[in-house]
């Protein structure tokens, strides 16, 4: 009988180890899996902050892509404001020409004679058939 009691305890004892071993590597299987955890989630989150800031940086192209042809756009505009202004002084100045020209020539035409008084010369400036010149001291047109 000591045979089989040490048989018997030769054996519990090898199931003691065993299953020692065995709950030993269940510890050790979920410190790696919480390790694999941790380690898989810090991928995660490295992955999602590359996207996050992958796409920051689109927007950011994008961004100045349209600020770029707003700018482009405004200089354009400036341009053609630009070309509208001289189109319009270069309008004005002919009129302004033309103006003064008809002026000019309804001040050259001969007028009836007056009362008889002499016609009075500027020093400055040119005399028309009237009685009135074109001066540049006193303005564009005096008596």
């Amino acid at each position: 009988m000591n045979g089989m009691v040490q048989s018997y305890n030769s054996a519990m004892q090898n199931n003691l180890k065993a299953v020692n071993k065995l709950v030993e590597a269940e510890a050790r299987a979920k410190e790696v899996e919480q390790a694999s955890d941790v380690v898989i989630s810090q991928a995660i989150e490295g992955k999602l902050a590359r996207e996050e800031a992958e796409k920051e940086a689109f927007v950011n192209k994008e961004n100045a892509i349209k600020m770029v042809e707003r700018d482009l756009k405004m200089d354009s505009e400036v341009v053609r404001c630009r070309r509208l202004l001289a189109e319009a002084r270069g309008l004005r100045n002919i009129k302004v020409a033309r103006a003064m020209q008809t002026a000019r020539r309804e001040l050259r035409r001969p007028s009836p004679p007056s009362s008889g008084w002499p016609r009075r010369r500027c020093r400055s400036s040119r005399m028309l058939t009237t009685s009135l010149c074109i001066c540049p001291k006193r303005g564009l047109i005096h008596n």
